[in-house]
């Protein structure tokens, strides 16, 4: 355990604390370089962590949120949820995304004619890379 000695005396950030409510505190420029640094360190910091948990979480998915939607269309029309949905590269890696960060299981493959699907809930989502970014095909069963 630090000592209250340790940390008011401990360098030029101990000196800062120790001194925050003196005049010569605010007026000394390796005082104010210092806090201003560490800052600068702090605020990268949290960009870091705002950067790490930006991403594709449950409930926070606007491709999961596209592609539920139509699965839930179909599951009304049909009573049983599609075998098969398209969608473009971005909407596909957003859903493989959200099998990581939400310790999901992935079950990738491909078929017969080497297209790649991915299986989200019930249904395989089958990567069209042709297809304009965002879009989520309408919901089919194998035919």
């Amino acid at each position: 355990m630090i000592s209250r000695r340790d940390m008011l005396t401990g360098g030029v950030f101990g000196a800062a604390v120790g001194h925050a409510g003196g005049v010569e505190a605010q007026t000394d420029p390796r005082v104010v370089d210092e806090v201003s640094r560490i800052r600068r360190q702090l605020e990268a910091v949290a960009l870091e962590f705002q950067k790490a948990n930006a991403g594709c979480f449950t409930g926070t998915c606007d491709a999961v949120t596209r592609v539920r939607d139509g699965m839930t269309l179909f599951l009304r029309a049909s009573q049983k949820f599609p075998d098969h949905m398209e969608v473009a590269t971005d909407v596909f890696f957003e859903l493989y995304d959200w099998h990581v960060r939400n310790a999901q299981p992935l079950s990738v493959s491909r078929l017969p004619d080497g297209r790649y699907t991915l299986l989200f809930m019930f249904t395989a989502v089958v990567l069209r890379p042709d297809a304009t970014a965002g879009f989520v095909g309408v919901p089919y069963d194998a035919r």
